[in-house]
């Protein structure tokens, strides 16, 4: 819900929802360090708000304290290559 209202949001050209076409105007571009802080900081803001079933704690303290135990740690090796990583 945030992306749409952010500064620099460019809508889909041929999207069959109003909600996603652009509206008149320019679209103003943002520079790609700006952007990415923004996202960045996007994100940071989501996961500290309150969570939707258990609003005492934050989505991410829910994110964590709901972990599986016996959950394998991540093989990063093998994934790192796949989204451009050597």
């Amino acid at each position: 819900n945030k992306e749409k209202y952010a500064e620099g949001w460019i809508a889909r050209p041929f999207a069959k929802s109003e909600a996603n076409q652009a509206g008149k105007g320019a679209t103003k571009i943002i520079p790609y360090n700006e952007l990415v802080q923004a996202r960045l900081a996007d994100i940071e803001d989501w996961n500290n708000e309150p969570h939707d079933e258990h609003p005492e704690v934050s989505r991410w303290e829910y994110f964590l304290n709901n972990q599986l135990e016996t959950l394998p740690e991540t093989n990063y090796r093998a994934i790192l290559p796949h989204i451009g990583y050597s």
